[in-house]
């Protein structure tokens, strides 16, 4: 459940710069970071909630073993009082005043003296209630460290967001041409693959906003997920997740509605939609629009 925290370090912005093309530069290599940081972002969320109800169940079963060991000591003391009644039973007060599920572990020998079926429950409950007490606190440190990677990446990104900001000033100034739209391809696909392709052709316009799945804004995983979910599809929202949970094509199998990854780490996604054309959330300050399928590295296509 837990991940590795991958630091982004971004070259200084030059506040000076003048050249279109190296502005356009640093604006391209600052909106990968960002979108490798909020990917990551999304499957530390992931992650954390995925900790934390596994916490919560957890908990839950350990005090219901907690209540049934109570219940089954109640049973051996009064086993224990009887046999006092009949002779010495130093050795059952002693297993009876256990003050942890360990410590009555430790204490189980006299217990076997009984051989009594309640004997062997409660031993079994010690053992199975001091493993989730284990459990337990392993998914509260782990969920602790989850939020702190968690807390790291979104001042990362802040900082990342904060200086392309900057850049798209720069470039503004400097009267940059902006990435071309490509028009759209004729709607070609049919069945899962149409609803798709008609999904993400509606939200073409919204903006890019990080965590986002809709109805209003997306990330680029969360514009692949929510794409799918209308043809009846569950993704998780994270690119490289995506990847690894669907059945992988080639390129000369790419049909419309099928999906696009892109970069080594696999942190970015696009929709196809025919004529190597593809639907995606570009990045931070950018709408949903049409691009060609080759805007970027290539990393594979798959089909949900």
């Amino acid at each position: 459940m837990c991940f590795i925290l991958a630091v982004a370090v971004l070259a200084p912005v030059r506040a000076d710069a003048r050249d279109p093309g190296d502005i356009d530069h640093q604006i391209a290599a600052a909106s990968e970071k960002l979108e490798s940081l909020i990917e990551q972002r999304n499957a530390a969320r992931a992650d954390l909630e995925a900790t934390q109800t596994r916490a919560a169940m957890v908990s839950a079963r350990a005090n219901e073993l907690a209540a049934g060991l109570g219940v089954a000591q109640q049973r051996v003391g009064q086993i224990a009082a009887s046999a006092y009644r009949q002779g010495p039973a130093s050795r059952f007060t002693a297993a009876l005043a256990a003050e942890s599920p360990a410590d009555l572990l430790g204490r189980m020998a006299a217990f076997q003296a009984l051989g009594t079926a309640e004997g062997v429950r409660l031993r079994d409950l010690a053992a199975q209630l001091e493993s989730a007490r284990r459990e337990e606190a392993t998914l509260r440190a782990l969920s602790l460290v989850t939020q702190e990677q968690a807390e790291s990446l979104a001042a990362m990104t802040t900082e990342v967001e904060r200086d392309l900001a900057h850049l798209r000033q720069l470039r503004a100034r400097a009267a940059a041409s902006a990435t071309p739209v490509v028009p759209l391809p004729a709607a070609a696909a049919s069945g899962a693959g149409a609803a798709v392709v008609a999904f993400a052709y509606a939200q073409i316009g919204r903006p890019y906003w990080y965590g986002a799945a809709g109805p209003d804004a997306y990330d680029c995983s969360g514009l692949a997920m929510a794409a799918w979910a209308a043809a009846g599809v569950a993704l998780p929202h994270n690119a490289a997740r995506q990847y690894g949970s669907v059945p992988h094509v080639s390129r000369s199998e790419l049909a419309p509605g099928d999906l696009v990854f892109y970069y080594s780490d696999l942190h970015h996604v696009a929709i196809y939609v025919g004529d190597g054309v593809v639907v995606h959330a570009p990045t931070s300050g950018e709408t949903v629009r049409a691009q060609a399928m080759d805007m970027a590295p290539i990393a594979g296509y798959g089909r949900p």
